[in-house]
């Protein structure tokens, strides 16, 4: 014979649902400081497919007025195409056998000009730095020490 089904004397109690968090403010990662242009600082700026190509004197992460203008143009551009990422390439000089200094020397590259097209209005999230250090094939006018800010959408 198989066992008689149990019932329950009553229903079970209601769930006690635990209140919702309360709403906290999420503040946004403060803007890094503009870098200082230096009048003195020697670098070019040149049109490649898609972006700008910035070149800098050796050992110097300095800007100056050209290329600060250059980094803040494209920034510009890049505002009109919200699906477009910032892409940056830096490159710098220095001996093979010690690949720390120039890879130190390019990051500092590429984070003045990631705080200048952020500090232009372009979100973080958009710009992708890839810090390269000694290039493995020098740029076609020779120059070892330079910077690639090209779009997301660029051909190659």
């Amino acid at each position: 014979m198989p066992p008689s089904p149990t019932i329950p004397p009553a229903p079970p109690p209601e769930p006690t649902l635990t209140p919702a968090p309360p709403d906290i403010e999420i503040h946004p990662f403060p803007v890094p400081p503009q870098p200082a242009v230096d009048l003195n600082a020697k670098g070019a700026v040149t049109t490649i497919p898609g972006g700008v190509r910035l070149t800098f004197a050796p050992g110097s992460s300095a800007l100056n007025p050209e290329t600060h203008q250059a980094i803040l143009a494209f920034g510009q551009r890049l505002s009109d195409k919200p699906h477009v990422r910032a892409l940056i390439d830096v490159y710098s000089s220095g001996a093979a056998d010690d690949p720390s200094l120039p890879r130190r020397m390019a990051l500092a590259r590429g984070l003045a000009a990631r705080s200048v097209l952020m500090n232009g209005g372009t979100p973080s999230t958009r710009i992708y730095l890839r810090v390269i250090g000694v290039p493995k094939t020098p740029a076609p006018d020779g120059v070892q020490d330079y910077m690639d800010i090209y779009q997301s959408d660029a051909v190659p």
